[in-house]
């Protein structure tokens, strides 16, 4: 049997304390807002590369982020951060995990590890009253159709064009300016997929880009500067018009077409060319299943993007459906077929032939 006595007390004292708690909860300072916006997105990209020439040693020939045949491959764990300070400042930091990682760092010994990468990281102030403004800091480069996140490409493997003629970053200053449907960049850099520099000197580049409306767009961009390593004196040059078009909510055609050269004494007396063109239409029948293509011409004149003694040209032509099984996770395959001039694809027994094709598959989650 209870003791009223020890009722009484146990209820006053549990009085008193939710008084002192509720007490406690009107005298805490309220949760401050953080002074900034942040946004976190990501993915994840895991796919699997099939080469029907088997070839030997395990590499197919002139590609970049597929180079690695007959594999499964965790692409990349990406993450991106943004950051909004208002009255037009902002920052962003994007972060790489995985074989993406490996080639965007130019690492040809780490493609069989889980590579990781800043791949960009910069800040930007943009007012709003004036038409100009800055970034500083870690950046994609402005040139080309393609991106190194996989997802946001028409096909799953990335064409000649991106891996061999254009860079993949760049680190350094760019004032920027925006006037109505006009875009426009230009600043200095430590090179072409450095981030501390090579030698001495530093490169220039820019853009300017038309886009009248939603429906279409083009940028014509450029790169110049010295790119040798403890050599200023051989200017790499390049030049890049990318542009779309919609004719209809359904198709978006994506082309592009670029320029360059530059002094190798190694390989020329004269200045060693490359050339190249692309388009990439996506079609959308439904939503839920978009269709990427790609056909694609590139020149080496001289050997200098590919290695190839004497120069090779080579086209590729890839097909790549997608299925949205939900809002943030996607399957999409490919099927890609390369030609070229010289034998630079490696078969099964170790030689060389003319051509080769490929089969791709991959696995998309966003987040």
């Amino acid at each position: 049997m209870k003791r009223p006595g020890f009722s009484r007390t146990a209820a006053a004292l549990w009085g008193l304390a939710l008084a002192a708690a509720a007490r406690a909860q009107e005298e805490k300072p309220p949760e401050k807002d953080l002074p900034f916006d942040v946004k976190v997105s990501g993915f994840l990209d895991v796919s699997a590369h099939y080469n029907a020439n088997n070839p030997a040693g395990g590499t197919s020939g002139l590609r970049s982020y597929d180079a690695k045949a007959d594999t499964f491959t965790l692409g990349a764990l990406h993450a991106a951060v943004e950051l909004d300070f208002g009255k037009g400042a902002s920052a962003a930091v994007e972060l790489d995990a995985g074989s993406d990682a490996s080639v965007n760092r130019l690492d040809p010994d780490g493609v069989d590890e889980i590579g990781f990468d800043v791949q960009e990281a910069w800040a930007a102030y943009t007012p709003a009253a004036l038409p100009f403004g800055f970034k500083a800091g870690k950046f994609a480069t402005l040139m080309g159709i393609e991106v190194i996140e996989s997802p946001d490409n028409p096909t799953v493997t990335r064409g000649f064009l991106f891996g061999l003629a254009e860079p993949f970053t760049h680190t350094g200053f760019l004032a920027t300016w925006k006037g109505g449907p006009f875009d426009a960049a230009l600043g200095a850099v430590n090179g072409w997929d450095v981030v501390s520099d090579n030698n001495s000197g530093k490169s220039a580049v820019g853009k300017l880009t038309f886009a009248p409306g939603d429906g279409a767009g083009v940028t014509v961009s450029f790169l110049a500067g010295p790119e040798q390593e403890d050599d200023n004196d051989p200017i790499r040059r390049t030049a890049d018009v990318t542009g779309f078009v919609s004719p209809c909510e359904s198709l978006r055609l994506n082309l592009q077409a670029l320029w360059g050269d530059d002094e190798v004494e190694a390989l020329s007396s004269r200045r060693v060319r490359w050339r190249g063109a692309g388009i990439q239409p996506v079609v959308t029948p439904a939503d839920a299943f978009p269709i990427g293509l790609r056909a694609e011409w590139f020149l080496d004149a001289n050997g200098a993007r590919t290695g190839i003694p004497g120069g090779v040209e080579v086209w590729n032509v890839s097909l790549a459906p997608a299925l949205r099984l939900t809002e943030n996770l996607a399957v999409r395959a490919e099927g890609r077929f390369d030609r070229a001039t010289e034998n630079v694809f490696e078969d099964d027994e170790g030689g060389l032939k003319d051509r080769q094709v490929t089969l791709s598959l991959e696995v998309i989650a966003r987040f």
